[in-house]
């Protein structure tokens, strides 16, 4: 399968486009480190790390402030 057509399967269980190649789940979610180039740094409870590309940030976070409901 190509990672959008998983990413519109996923969208209903919190899981959200980070970059063109990472897809996660916004409840697993740790903390956020901000990166000197505008990129966000998410840490996950399991240890792993990923980044949220610039293009990506605004969408993530509009969709954490609205409590992860989607208008889709």
């Amino acid at each position: 399968m190509k990672l959008y057509e998983i990413e519109e399967i996923l969208i209903p269980h919190y899981f959200m486009r980070f970059s063109k190649f990472v897809i996660g789940n916004l409840n697993h979610i740790q903390r956020f480190e901000l990166s000197f180039n505008g990129n966000l740094c998410v840490y996950f409870h399991s240890g792993n790390k990923e980044y949220i590309t610039r293009s990506y940030v605004a969408k993530v976070k509009e969709k954490l402030l609205m409590g992860g409901e989607s208008n889709d």
